[in-house]
């Protein structure tokens, strides 16, 4: 059971029962797409310019095996784009309050879940296009504390604060993993 599900309207629901039931053929990362925002969680690692920040995901096996996913994140007082297709970390921009990176998020498209904890739910939890997502990252001293808030008016009843993550940083490098091939959801025969 999640501890801290999202707020679904009661509409909703009967949809989230039914992907979860099903994950292995539901889940969009046992079909090698991204996780997206805000699935994939803190960064790994962080390249800061005076205009531009770049998030860097080492999502390893066991967690959709995603390899190479990265977003650029605008600094520098830009509004979103208005000429981007909705994709699966969507369009950021940023600014700092304090020690605090805020990373406003939109145009996403509805293939990507919001969650899935192992061990703690959160099978099913999709999303619309109408998704906005607010990250909040604050680093003290060698940890990273990763925040998030969702709203999607046409499935949630309100916004969801997802329960922070701190991580510890350390001194590793990302390395090239090998891509996801989805060659094995047609043997797999238990659900979970």
């Amino acid at each position: 059971m999640d501890p801290n599900p999202p707020p679904y309207k009661p509409q909703a629901l009967a949809k989230v029962k039914e992907l979860a039931s099903d994950t292995v053929h539901a889940d969009p990362a046992f079909h090698c797409k991204p996780l997206g925002v805000p699935r994939a969680g803190p960064p790994r690692q962080i390249v800061q310019t005076p205009k531009l920040t770049l998030i860097l995901y080492q999502i390893d096996a066991g967690d959709g095996d995603q390899p190479g996913s990265y977003r650029l994140v605008p600094t520098d007082g830009r509004p979103h784009r208005t000429d981007v297709d909705p994709s699966y970390f969507g369009d950021s921009v940023g600014h700092w309050e304090g020690d605090t990176l805020v990373i406003d998020v939109t145009h996403f498209n509805d293939d990507t879940w919001l969650a899935a904890i192992p061990g703690q739910g959160g099978s099913g939890y999709f999303h619309t296009d109408a998704l906005h997502v607010v990250e909040r990252l604050t680093r003290v001293g060698d940890t990273l504390r990763w925040e998030a808030t969702v709203e999607d008016p046409n499935v949630l009843s309100k916004p969801w604060k997802i329960t922070p993550r701190t991580e510890v940083l350390t001194e590793g490098m990302i390395y090239e993993q090998p891509i996801c091939e989805e060659r094995e959801t047609e043997h797999i025969v238990n659900k979970y």
